[in-house]
């Protein structure tokens, strides 16, 4: 590609991350024909307007705002999940703490094996 000027680097920059989310460096070098040092400038004045995050190497989108709803979060990685819930479970000793919030486990007891339950440890002061 023809070396561009800063404004169409920049636009450049920002089509190539919302397509695919991340820019490197030396990719950039190469495409556009211009210094590592020109490439970390750009980056560096679209993360101070907040349009893209800076990280080693190269850039992020920031457009990943959005988690979307629970119910497709919860389909996403839930056999990873489920194995972290089973895996805490099989923890002998809870330690506990005044933490709850009023939300229930999303994995949770379907996903735990049955058994004894484990002691819990209580952190408050009168315990010490």
């Amino acid at each position: 590609m023809a070396s561009l000027d800063e404004f169409a680097r920049e636009q450049a920059i920002m089509t190539l991350l919302k397509s695919s989310g991340h820019a490197v460096v030396s990719d950039l070098v190469d495409t556009f024909g211009v210094s590592a040092v020109t490439i970390r400038k750009d980056l560096d004045a679209l993360e101070k307007r907040h349009l893209l995050r800076r990280v080693r190497g190269g850039a992020v989108s920031v457009d990943g705002g959005d988690e979307g709803s629970f119910e497709m979060r919860m389909r996403q990685s839930s056999v990873a999940k489920r194995a972290i819930a089973r895996a805490a479970a099989a923890i002998p000793v809870a330690i506990t703490g005044r933490t709850n919030v009023g939300r229930k486990p999303a994995h949770g007891p379907r996903d735990l094996p049955t058994g004894p339950r484990p002691r819990a440890l209580d952190r408050s002061p009168a315990a010490f």
